[in-house]
C-alpha cells in the first residue's frame, strides 16, 4: 500500500501533515497527564476532611467514654458527645465522597483532553490518509491491467475538472472515441497524478486493445 504521493509537492505536504498530527497527539497526551495530576491534587481536601472527621470523632467518643465512667453522675452525660461523634463521621463520609468525585473528574477531564483531539485527528487527518492510500492502491491496480490506460482516461473524464480536461484536448470525449493515444495517455496521466501514483515511463502503457 502506497502511503505517500509520487508527486513531490503533495508528498511533502503529506509528510508535514503526518508530523503535525503526531505532534498534536503527543502534546495532547502529555497535557492530559498534566491536567489529570493537577485536578487529582485537589483530592487532598477530601483526605483532610476525612482525617479531621475521624480525629474529631475519636476525640468525642473518648470524651463520651470518660464521662460515662464517672460514678453516679456519669450515666447519660456521654450521649451528646456520641451524637457529635456521629456528625463528625458524616464529615469523614463527605470527605471520602469528595475525594472519589475529584478522582473521577480528573480521569474524565484528562481523558477528554486527549480523546477530543484524537477524534478530530481521525476525522481530518487519518480518514483522508486512509482514503488516499486505498485510492492510490486501487488506481495502481487498474493501471497495471491491459485496459488500464483506457479505464483511467475514462475515470479522468468523469472526475477531473473541465479546465484540466480541456487543457488536454478541446473535446476529450471525442478524442477518446477516436482512440487518440496521446489524449488517452494524457488523461490517464491526469488520473494517476490525482491519485498520487507514479507515472509510467513513456511507451510503457498497457495495450488498450484498439486497432
Amino acid at each position: 500500500m502506497q502511503l505517500y504521493s509520487a508527486r513531490p509537492d503533495r508528498r511533502a505536504w503529506q509528510i508535514v501533515g503526518d508530523l503535525v498530527a503526531i505532534g498534536v497527539l503527543v502534546v495532547a497526551i502529555w497535557l492530559s497527564g498534566e491536567v489529570t495530576r493537577s485536578i487529582d491534587s485537589l483530592a487532598r481536601f477530601g483526605v483532610q476532611m476525612q482525617d479531621t472527621g475521624s480525629a474529631l470523632s475519636d476525640t468525642l467518643l473518648g470524651a463520651a467514654d470518660g464521662l460515662e465512667g464517672i460514678p453516679l453522675v456519669g450515666s447519660g452525660l456521654g450521649a451528646p458527645f456520641v451524637e457529635a461523634a456521629s456528625a463528625a463521621e458524616g464529615l469523614t463520609t463527605a470527605g471520602t465522597a469528595l475525594e472519589s468525585a475529584i478522582h473521577a473528574l480528573a480521569a474524565g477531564v484528562g481523558a477528554a483532553v486527549w480523546v477530543v483531539p484524537a477524534l478530530v485527528l481521525i476525522a481530518v487527518w487519518l480518514v483522508p490518509r486512509i482514503r488516499f492510500a486505498l485510492r492510490s492502491a486501487e488506481t495502481a491496480r487498474v493501471a497495471a491491467t491491459p485496459a488500464g490506460r483506457d479505464l483511467l482516461a475514462l475515470r479522468a473524464l468523469v472526475a477531473r475538472p473541465l479546465p484540466e480536461l480541456q487543457a488536454v484536448a478541446p473535446d476529450p470525449l471525442r478524442a477518446i472515441r477516436d482512440g487518440d493515444d496521446a489524449v488517452l495517455d494524457a488523461l490517464a496521466s491526469l488520473e494517476l497524478s490525482a491519485a498520487g501514483v507514479r507515472q509510467r515511463p513513456a511507451g510503457a502503457a498497457a495495450p488498450s486493445g484498439r486497432r
